[in-house]
């Protein structure tokens, strides 16, 4: 082969992952501007420095458990967020109380019983059990000159419980006949 069709061929078979290459130049994927129904799929702990002091950030992680074939059972990270501004990450609600979380421990029992537990490479999976309705915004920052992707939590929807089947019963005793005189 020619390296001309070296060049080619290699081409060819590159253009196969442009959508991940566009979706990996923007950094954290997300599906378009719009709301979605998710379940949470986990959540990551970083720090970073905050003029010279490590602060934390927790970023939630979501699944698209409805729609379109193409964004259906896609992850998403829902952000970074820092003590300063977790409520911008949206309603999350204490598992007992179910209310806003009182303090920073509240806030992070109700972020792991929404979005599941923490991802680590022991545990790289994992599922939330509140389906929630995540809306994905962008906006437009005249200082920056830039688009920025959000998104947070909008609802959580009721859900219709599937009905458990009913246990089967015992039939009833046969009559016993009676004797006849």
């Amino acid at each position: 082969m020619s390296p001309a069709q070296d060049r080619s061929s290699w081409l060819a078979m590159i253009q196969s992952f442009n959508k991940e290459y566009l979706e990996g130049k923007e950094g954290n994927w997300l599906p378009p501007d719009g709301d979605y129904l998710c379940m949470g799929a986990g959540f990551r702990m970083a720090t970073f420095d905050n003029e010279g002091v490590d602060t934390p950030a927790c970023i939630p992680v979501a699944r698209i458990v409805a729609g379109s074939d193409d964004l259906l059972n896609r992850t998403f990270e829902c952000g970074f967020f820092r003590p300063a501004n977790f409520a911008k990450l949206g309603p999350v609600y204490h598992p007992q109380t179910k209310s806003d979380p009182k303090d920073i421990t509240e806030f992070y029992e109700s972020v792991e019983a929404t979005f599941g537990s923490l991802i680590t490479e022991e545990n790289p999976e994992s599922v939330g059990t509140v389906p929630m309705v995540i809306a994905v915004t962008t906006t437009y920052s005249k200082r920056r000159k830039r688009n920025y992707r959000n998104c947070a939590i909008k609802d959580y929807p009721v859900v219709e419980a599937v009905p458990e089947p009913e246990a089967p019963t015992e039939p009833a005793p046969a009559p016993t006949p009676k004797a006849k005189k």
